[in-house]
């Protein structure tokens, strides 16, 4: 799939600018309304916090977030 090559091209980036709390100031943009690619994502995005679109009208919830953190 076209995103998870894109995942490993910006993880290549932010491992390489990772700060004092392990992330990266390179994030990525990541639908709440598809929690199982999310954790599929989030596997190879382990140093790039998410923007999560979806939350609340979409339809997700705070316990459903758990994946994108």
């Amino acid at each position: 799939m076209l995103y998870f090559k894109m995942a490993e091209q910006i993880e290549e980036l932010a491992s390489k600018t990772v700060g004092i709390n392990n992330y990266s100031f390179i994030g990525a943009v990541v639908g709440a309304t598809y929690p199982e690619e999310a954790r599929k994502i989030r596997k190879i995005l382990a140093h790039s916090i998410f923007l999560v679109p979806g939350f609340g009208v979409q339809g997700e919830k705070a316990e459903d977030l758990g994946v994108f953190f």
